[in-house]
């Protein structure tokens, strides 16, 4: 699947207005960070958000990213060969499909474009890390379904998951 990409603006906004990826809490979560949230937090340098469109230009999707480590306790098999305390990810903040364009592979398509901006980042990025809430059952899947793992020694906490993806293996 073919999607285009760009960095969020604000016509972006404007071009995703009735955007909805469900209407679970978590979903109504995320539409609502895009409205509001998305451009003030990339302003302050504290994320990105890209919006993606599908070749009629139709709103698809976002996803927030920014650069993050996860704290290896060496007692995970997917950090086990990993030396520092400390290894560096590329955080997917938020990750959110339309309704409308969901289980077409537009998720996939997303995920694949992270692992490109992944690899060729300026700086050392060895995973992608993700929190999911635990009660999201399809976006654990989702997950699960492009390669992502829990880590043994990461307990979920009250309510998220982490996972990670390790960009070598």
């Amino acid at each position: 699947m073919e999607l285009r990409w760009a960095k969020l603006t604000a016509d972006d906004v404007e071009a995703f207005e009735g955007f909805s990826c469900g209407n679970e809490a978590w979903h109504t979560e995320l539409d609502k960070f895009l409205f509001e949230d998305a451009l003030s937090q990339a302003e302050q340098l504290l994320n990105k958000t890209y919006v993606f469109y599908d070749a009629s230009n139709m709103p698809v999707g976002y996803v927030v990213l920014c650069l993050s480590q996860v704290e290896n306790k060496r007692k995970s098999p997917i950090l086990a060969e990993v030396r520092y305390s400390n290894v560096p990810a590329l955080l997917i903040g938020r990750l959110a499909i339309d309704r409308r364009c969901q289980r077409v592979g537009c998720g996939s398509a997303i995920m694949k474009w992270i692992r490109s901006i992944a690899y060729d980042l300026a700086a050392g990025c060895r995973f992608l890390a993700v929190q999911v809430a635990i009660e999201n059952d399809a976006a654990l899947r989702f997950y699960e379904r492009e390669g992502f793992v829990a880590p043994e020694a990461t307990a979920p906490t009250k309510r998220l998951q982490l996972l990670l993806y390790d960009l070598v293996a």
